[in-house]
């Protein structure tokens, strides 16, 4: 079992607290060298979680791990330590180990959970072993995904029990610039990663081993990446795995330009204009928030989601929401957020009242609510200000070029007199 090799559960717990900072806004805290995750468990209010916090923070744990089902869960308000709640957890899973449990990112709503069978979780790692088994040799997996999340858990935990003799690596990429940890791969790895990562290992044109395999999942992986790994290392395999944390994976490509295979144990249904996967196992439904399009080889290709919802890094972003959460503000009277296929980036345009005193010292202010407010959501890349939201002559909000606005501070622009 996963939880039984040595030092599994404590890389899960490590990374579960990670991300609990992360949500609260200070994972920047954690390249301190003096600043340990496991810090939480033992100092909470050394960074700022409140009792109330770390009750929430042991539910959701208890949660992952299912500890309520074996009512050891009350334990870990007792043993408020990492070895406290890795050696609770591991009493509980001797019990009762057949589900685990995910949560969904969270960046701009709350977090939800996604319970899964280990058996379920098992067989995709089995599949995806056979399947890598048929295209070249695998010596090690090198993890760059945490594995509190499910792609992290499937790949980096339970893929290399499938897989005689591997070697398992983890590698935290928010530590450590890539030209530093991409020296270390060698041939013939199994590199587990997000787009991002993809992204600028292609951008700053790391050098990467002759011969090796790259996972991407938890995004799209633009199609720019994929012809740069594809021409730059033609004895490579990349390979792109499409899923979600309430359904795990449920297919795979291993061209850009190609339909995604269905997982064999996956079947898609329409019901009306939402498309809907059932699991033939479980016949458990799933309805997707994505466009697909049932292509004439049995493939599907994903044309986008029909929310509002983007991929950053990883993380589920209502750009809806987000725009309502910056309305909080009580300088704000109305807010869009867009986001840029082409850089990236989030831009927020803001209709604002009026500012008390200097309008750069406002952006200062508003700068330091944002961090308290949105916590982990990635930055944008401009804001701007202005009296009212830009429309069109019938009054329908439309989509803004910053660079029409001129600069005010940083990354604030504004059409308002400073």
């Amino acid at each position: 079992m996963w939880w039984q090799r040595e030092g599994m559960l404590e890389q899960w717990l490590r990374d579960f607290l990670r991300d609990a900072l992360r949500r609260r806004g200070v994972n920047n805290l954690l390249s301190e060298q003096t600043v340990d995750p496991f810090d939480l468990l033992s100092d909470p209010r050394q960074l700022g979680f409140s009792s109330l916090d770390m009750v929430q923070l042991a539910s959701r744990f208890a949660a992952c791990l299912g500890l309520d089902s074996t009512g050891l869960s009350d334990l870990l308000l007792a043993r408020r330590s990492a070895q406290g709640w890795c050696e609770v957890a591991r009493r509980s899973l001797g019990i009762n180990d057949r589900v685990v449990g995910f949560y969904s990112s969270g960046s701009t709503a709350s977090p939800l959970l996604s319970r899964h069978s280990l058996d379920k979780l098992n067989s995709e790692a089995r599949f995806f072993a056979q399947w890598l088994s048929e295209k070249q040799p695998v010596q090690r997996v090198v993890c760059t995904v945490p594995c509190h999340h499910i792609y992290g858990f499937i790949w980096g935990m339970l893929l290399p029990q499938q897989i005689p003799g591997v070697e398992l690596v983890w590698i935290d990429t928010s530590t450590r610039l890539p030209t530093s940890w991409a020296s270390q791969l060698r041939e013939h790895d199994l590199i587990v990663a997000t787009p991002d990562t993809w992204q600028l290992l292609a951008q700053l044109q790391i050098p990467l081993p002759e011969r090796f395999t790259g996972i991407s999942s938890t995004a799209p992986l633009p199609a720019q990446v994929a012809q740069y790994v594809d021409a730059q290392f033609p004895h490579a395999v990349l390979a792109e795995i499409y899923g979600s944390t309430e359904t795990a994976g449920l297919g795979w490509r291993s061209r850009c330009h190609n339909g995604f295979d269905l997982l064999p144990w996956w079947q898609l249904q329409q019901d009306g204009a939402q498309t809907v996967v059932v699991c033939t196992n479980s016949q458990q439904r799933y309805p997707l928030q994505d466009r697909i399009e049932q292509l004439g080889d049995g493939r599907i290709q994903v044309r986008g989601r029909q929310d509002a919802v983007i991929q950053i890094a990883g993380h589920n972003i209502n750009l809806d929401t987000l725009a309502a959460r910056l309305m909080q503000h009580p300088d704000i009277s109305s807010a869009r957020v867009a986001y840029r296929q082409q850089d990236g980036h989030l831009h927020y345009f803001l209709a604002i009242r009026s500012v008390a005193g200097e309008l750069q010292h406002w952006c200062s202010a508003f700068s330091d609510w944002l961090v308290q407010t949105l916590g982990d959501v990635p930055p944008p890349a401009t804001i701007v200000l202005s009296s009212k939201l830009p429309q069109n002559s019938l009054g329908k909000t439309v989509v803004w070029d910053p660079a029409l606005y001129p600069v005010l501070t940083g990354i604030f622009r504004t059409d308002l007199s400073p």
